[in-house]
């Protein structure tokens, strides 16, 4: 029998997905092994009394890096005026300082050694450097600088400058004073560092860097792993090692490398659920040819009828004509916020009593994990796959479009997009043609999406910008004061919409959350007492919900936009109707619901919605109805304007399917015995049968399914 017959089914989805790790492994230590190699046996150049072989090699990386970064500092650059001379001056005294000092140091200043070794040096410096120089290229460091992320970018170029020419240090040849065991200690301390920031920060983002990052940790421990052998005695052991290790490696090289792997699918999961595996799969994704789907503008009108449920023109409004509406939106409001048990909630007291006083829905599902995409959903009432999407580019600080990526390849853009917002297609516009007054009360700190004249101010009679005002943490009362102020200047019954921004600047911690969540708060209490002072509470029907969840190191991430788990996708939903009921809804719904909702209970214009009308389950309790629920992620981070994310995501009852399409990964869960998402099914073929279907109406692509 041969290697090349193990599969899965021999093995099991965890075994081969911890030898097809093995094999990744294997494939860099056989790299990294074939390059030390030939290292050793290139010849130095010709050594000159002023051109050492290892100061030449660490010149290589530092000019290297400044041809790649100072371009970036000029022109239109959303970089500090000062990078430029800093990034010289960083080159200068790193190369001085690493050439002169530290080298010195660890391997000492042996003329002849150095003279024998001088090629190992220099093909580890390219080597390294090519390899970080690909990193920051296709992440668009220092040329893709959005507001605020200028601080992020000038990190990763230093960052990865000074990993890269630590570990040229620990790979160049010989070492000095250091014993072969020093070597492996400071080699594996490298590499374990490397690996918990692959681990740990920006999950779900930036993947050529955890790339990166995986690659030079492997780099790093090998090195380590190496040192560590030659200082083992007797050489007996250092043979039944090194016999061990390759037998193992091969084995798992081997059952990558044929049918097993990588093309079962059970195995990807599990492998796309660890740093490196998630890493490697996101490379293949990249050299295969992409998943074919319907470009932006494709996604006609009709399109909603092949899988959403159509609301229905309503006969008349069922709201009271002198009821208005407040609707509040607050940025990476996670749905565990709204505390349900029976204790006072010390951390958002004001949230928790309007809840007990509304009908919570405790499954509503955002139709995205990024702002863009959520908020459209909510303001279109449609899927993503139902909106046309245009793509925008970041030009002096400031969001500017819609723009053509073909005639901007090449230049220093970073992309994002927005929807395209038809005349009549939004919330406000409905409500304004049954007489509301429309008045928009937005905050989004840095993020721009909520500027006057990119989409989300049409149909907003008064639209307060507050794009331009960054305050500071936390905001929340000064938003509630200028909505408050907003309703005091209403001529008439009035539509208006508040969104809150504290909680999107956590530091990603549960503690620090509990924080700003304190803060949105105190604004909300604010709000409600104001209304209450005014004498209009109860005459408001209020709808809170977020555009998004936010991660808390659930699944390796931090933040929004990386995954489309419960974490990121699910959040509060909580309608107060006065004289309503106080309940407690169970049952899954969708933020498209809201509009659906709104539009049926004034009687507004309701065609073209994909949303489900709640307001039966609103007003006497009725149980809304089981149908597939979508999300969506699609990014455009790439400076080229490419697409960097594919993931979707549906829901019926307790059932959850979420597909990677560029990692061609498939997750199903059953959330009623696995709310956290730890363990996708392997089996349930039905299940997954189900909604599959579901999502080729959503996305019009061929799924494949399981047998």
């Amino acid at each position: 029998m041969t290697i090349g017959i193990c599969s899965a089914d021999l093995v099991g989805a965890r075994g081969a997905v911890a030898l097809s790790l093995l094999g990744a492994a294997s494939i860099l230590v056989l790299v990294a092994t074939l390059v030390s190699a030939a290292a050793q046996r290139v010849p130095s150049p010709t050594r000159t009394p002023t051109a050492k072989p290892r100061r030449f090699a660490i010149g290589i990386s530092c000019s290297v890096f400044v041809l790649y970064a100072t371009p970036a500092t000029v022109d239109d650059s959303e970089l500090p005026a000062w990078s430029g001379a800093a990034i010289v001056a960083f080159a200068l005294i790193t190369w001085e300082l690493t050439s002169r000092v530290l080298a010195p140091v660890l391997h000492g200043d042996d003329d002849e050694g150095e003279e024998a070794l001088g090629g190992s040096w220099a093909l580890w410096a390219v080597g390294l450097t090519a390899l970080t120089s690909w990193m920051l290229w296709s992440e668009g460091a220092l040329y893709a600088v959005r507001p605020g992320t200028a601080g992020l970018h000038l990190s990763l170029l230093f960052g990865s400058w000074a990993a890269t020419l630590t570990a040229l240090l620990f790979l160049g040849e010989p070492w000095s004073e250091p014993t072969p065991r020093a070597v492996a200690v400071l080699s594996a301390g490298l590499g374990i560092t490397l690996w918990v920031a692959d681990r740990f920060a920006l999950v779900g983002l930036y993947p050529a860097t955890h790339l990166w990052l995986s690659i030079l940790a492997a780099i790093c421990l090998l090195r380590s792993a190496l040192a560590a052998v030659d200082g083992w005695q007797p050489a007996s052991w250092r043979l039944v090692s090194i016999t061990s290790a390759t037998a193992v490696l091969a084995l798992a090289a081997g059952f990558v490398g044929t049918a097993g792997g990588l093309s079962d699918p059970q195995v990807r999961v599990g492998i796309a659920r660890t740093p490196l595996g998630s890493d490697v799969l996101w490379l293949r994704g990249q050299l295969r040819t992409p998943v074919a789907t319907a470009p932006a503008g494709d996604h006609a009108d009709n399109s909603a009828a092949e899988f959403a449920m159509p609301t229905a023109q309503p006969a008349g409004p069922t709201l009271p004509e002198s009821l208005n509406i407040l609707l509040i939106t607050v940025d990476a409001l996670r749905a565990d916020a709204v505390k349900t048990s029976d204790s006072i909630d010390i951390v958002a007291p004001h949230l928790q009593a309007l809840a007990r006083d509304s009908v919570h829905f405790e499954r509503a599902y955002a139709q995205g994990s990024r702002t863009a995409i959520s908020m459209g959903s909510l303001m279109l009432g449609r899927y993503s796959a139902n909106i046309d999407w245009d793509l925008y580019s970041y030009e002096g600080g400031r969001i500017q479009g819609p723009v053509d990526p073909a005639s901007r390849r090449g230049l220093q853009s970073i992309y994002t997009t927005l929807p395209r917002f038809e005349p009549g297609s939004t919330l406000a516009e409905r409500l304004a043609e049954v007489g509301f007054q429309t008045i928009g009360v937005p905050y989004a700190g840095d993020n721009e999406f909520f500027r006057q004249g990119l989409g989300f101010s049409r149909g907003f009679q008064v639209y307060r910008d507050l794009s331009l005002t960054k305050w500071p943490l936390p905001s929340s009362g000064r938003v509630t004061e200028v909505a408050l102020r907003a309703i005091d200047q209403a001529s008439r019954r009035w539509f208006v919409w508040v969104h809150y921004y504290d909680t999107h600047l956590s530091r990603h911690t549960r503690s620090d959350y509990d924080r700003v969540l304190s803060h949105f708060d105190r604004g909300l209490g604010q709000l409600v007492d104001g209304l209450e002072h005014r004498g209009i509470l109860n005459d408001t029907l209020i709808v809170l919900t977020s555009d998004h969840g936010e991660a808390l190191g659930e699944h390796r991430s931090r933040g929004h936009a990386t995954t489309l788990y419960e974490e990121q996708i699910r959040v509060p939903l909580i309608v107060r109707f006065p004289g309503a009921e106080p309940r407690l809804v169970r049952e899954p719904v969708a933020l498209v619901d809201v509009a659906a909702t709104l539009c049926t209970a004034t009687g507004a214009r309701a065609e073209g919605l994909n949303g489900e009308d709640l307001w039966p389950t609103i007003t006497d309790g009725t149980a809304p109805p089981e149908r597939p629920i979508f999300s969506e992620l699609h990014r455009y981070r790439s400076r080229f304007g490419d697409q960097t994310a594919d993931l979707k995501a549906v829901v019926v009852g307790d059932w959850k399917l979420i597909w990677d399409r560029q990692r061609e990964t498939q997750e199903l869960f059953d959330l009623r015995a696995d709310h956290r998402e730890e363990k996708a099914l392997e089996e349930q073929p039905e299940a997954r049968r189900t909604l599959l279907r579901e999502l080729r109406k959503l996305t019009r692509t061929v799924v494949s399914e399981p047998p």
